[in-house]
């Protein structure tokens, strides 16, 4: 997701910036968190077509570049990437793929990895289900699903935690879904929100990927501490995150 010229220092480190992000898409962490690390460490097993959804400037994408293959790299705004792009050695093996992900056309079982950071709690519920019906077409057969987006236990969305609780004891298959951003959020970021949004736990993650058939092999909540303004941290499941395998043979 392309930045603004706005950003929010925290702990006065300027890796720890956040950057607001292009159409109300919330704001740009440049931090390796757990679950990135995690994709990091995939990537450097052996040479792998890999891409990474909403790469913002492409910083986790920068940091996989020298073991990949092949490497995409997707965001609504390509001009950031095509920068990274213009500086890489070597940059025959990267491609950009600009705008919205759900509308790409991606050949089937062409990706041995894929890693989306804190993009599908601004999916609606069909949105979701077309993310990851759509990440298991890509990938190639024992190719992998690394993700993260964020779980309602933020400060700031602390009057919506016992409704999603509620509506997760009641079965709702999405009890994450908030039709009106500004019902909720307390501390006025929903200006660089969308209109809704969709909060994932570690159960709720789990089923969907379960759901396309993804075999599972990680998912749970994790802390932004030192990520997220203290504003806006929580108890410690501000994020959940997701590593899980196409274990099955795709059949068209």
């Amino acid at each position: 997701m392309d930045s603004s010229n706005v950003s929010i220092g925290i702990n006065g480190l300027n890796q720890n910036q956040m950057i607001k992000a292009k159409d109300n898409k919330g704001y740009i962490i440049n931090r390796i968190d757990p679950f990135a690390q995690r994709f990091i460490n995939y990537c450097r097993l052996k040479p792998m077509r890999v891409m990474e959804i909403a790469a913002g400037h492409g910083y986790i994408s920068e940091k996989v570049y020298p073991f990949s293959k092949k490497l995409i790299l997707n965001d609504l705004d390509e001009r950031p990437l095509i920068k990274l792009k213009a500086r890489l050695y070597g940059p025959s093996k990267v491609f950009i793929i600009g705008g919205n992900i759900l509308e790409s056309n991606i050949q089937n079982a062409s990706l041995d990895a894929i890693f989306c950071s804190r993009l599908i709690h601004f999916f609606n519920p069909d949105e979701v289900n077309i993310f990851f019906e759509k990440c298991y077409k890509w990938l190639d057969f024992n190719g992998k699903l690394f993700l993260t987006c964020e779980t309602p236990y933020l400060k700031n969305w602390q009057s919506f935690i016992p409704i999603f609780e509620m509506k997760k004891i009641k079965g709702l298959e999405f009890p994450g879904y908030v039709r009106q951003v500004a019902d909720y959020e307390s501390l006025g970021h929903s200006d660089n929100l969308p209109e809704y949004m969709n909060f994932f736990d570690d159960d709720i993650l789990k089923r969907v990927a379960k759901q396309f058939n993804f075999k599972v092999h990680e998912c749970s909540t994790f802390s932004r501490q030192g990520f997220f303004p203290n504003e806006i941290n929580f108890d410690g499941r501000e994020s959940v995150g997701l590593v899980a395998e196409k274990s099955y043979c795709q059949l068209d």
